[in-house]
């Protein structure tokens, strides 16, 4: 009978169990969707801001008088950042309108640079972490005051012991344009607060007009982002257009009024002017010489190639040339004389022709 009695206890006690586990699971998923949907930009309050700095100064402390393994250690540092992230805002009591921005880079820096192969130095960083978050929860404890005292004094308290060099990220320290911009945001933060963390029971505008406020300010984001989205569209289909003419002139090259191939070069046009004058077609001929001297000019980085520009443009591009514009001038002059005059040309123009061009060319 004991032993069944026994045994009915023991049963009991897991089911218990058991229910008790059911319980929480039921908890728990209403928890978690409750922390999903709290909103992103939150205040915390420099109660819990000073417990947590004083448990993030004990684990470090932990960390650095303890032999852990790497793994151990790693995961009690991340326990530290955890507790204290980059930033957030401060405020003496949630629902409190006078905010402060703290910035705990300084923590994540020192403990993301901490010595991977030197266990001397990197003990002595962690003496040092756990020295700093010390410091700063003594200081935070000693701001505080009773529950009547002045709000604001509490937050000019706060503000004048995060704003130490020690508790500041080392490249904002000397920085005056960053200062200046960190006053705009906390101006901004400020008015945020006032807008939607705004307490009842403090002196301002009506609930109506804050309401209409808020909802002017939801519009004007939306505009804004909806005017942004159009710009983005239009310049989206502007480098489109632009890409699809890239590729179309990629193809073809439109030079002078006569199409080329776009992997056409200085060598493959002379190849061809030597062609036509052994054929006896030498206007031809100085006119694809010619075109081979613009190829090889811009090959070379004095001038740039385009559809709408006449053998006049090309030339004045040459102006600040010392060596190359005369020669230049004088083929620029030949060419014209033998392609626009409808002029014949002889070998003895030809060859003249080349004689020069190698001029610019060699």
């Amino acid at each position: 009978m004991r032993r069944q009695s026994l045994l009915r206890s023991k049963s009991g006690t897991q089911r218990a169990s058991t229910l008790k586990n059911k319980a929480w699971s039921f908890y728990i998923l209403p928890l978690a969707l409750c922390l999903l949907l709290c909103p992103v930009w939150a205040v915390t309050s420099f109660e819990n801001y000073a417990q947590r700095v004083e448990e993030a100064a004990k684990i470090a402390g932990n960390v650095a008088s303890n032999k852990y393994s790497k793994d151990e250690s790693d995961d009690l540092l991340r326990q530290v950042k955890e507790l204290l992230p980059a930033t957030e805002d401060i405020a003496r009591e949630v629902q409190d309108k006078d905010i402060t921005h703290v910035d705990n880079a300084w923590l994540h820096r020192l403990i993301d640079n901490l010595e991977e192969d030197d266990d001397d130095k990197r003990s002595s960083q962690l003496v040092g972490i756990a020295n700093r978050l010390t410091a700063l929860g003594h200081r935070l404890r000693e701001s505080q005051r009773p529950a009547g005292a002045e709000a604001k004094a509490t937050q000019e308290r706060l503000q004048q012991i995060l704003a130490r060099s020690e508790y500041q990220p080392d490249e904002t320290k000397d920085s005056a344009i960053q200062g200046w911009i960190k006053k705009i945001q906390q101006k901004i933060r400020e008015l945020l607060a006032k807008l939607f963390f705004k307490n009842p029971s403090a002196a301002g505008p009506s609930p109506g007009s804050l309401q209409a406020l808020r909802w002017l300010i939801i519009v004007a984001l939306i505009a804004s982002l909806g005017w942004a989205t159009v710009l983005l569209i239009r310049r989206f289909q502007l480098r489109q257009a632009k890409l699809k003419d890239d590729e179309s002139e990629n193809e073809t090259r439109e030079i002078l009024g006569e199409q080329f191939d776009a992997d056409v070069t200085a060598d493959h046009l002379m190849r061809t002017a030597a062609e036509m004058a052994r054929k006896g077609e030498y206007r031809m001929a100085i006119r694809r010489a010619y075109l081979a001297l613009l190829y090889d000019l811009e090959q070379r980085g004095k001038l740039r190639l385009h559809r709408a520009k006449t053998n006049r443009d090309y030339l004045g591009e040459l102006k600040n040339e010392q060596y190359i514009y005369p020669p230049v001038s004088v083929l620029t002059n030949n060419y014209e004389r033998v392609w626009y005059g409808h002029g014949t040309a002889t070998m003895e123009d030809y060859a003249g022709f080349i004689e020069k061009y190698r001029e610019v060319a060699r």
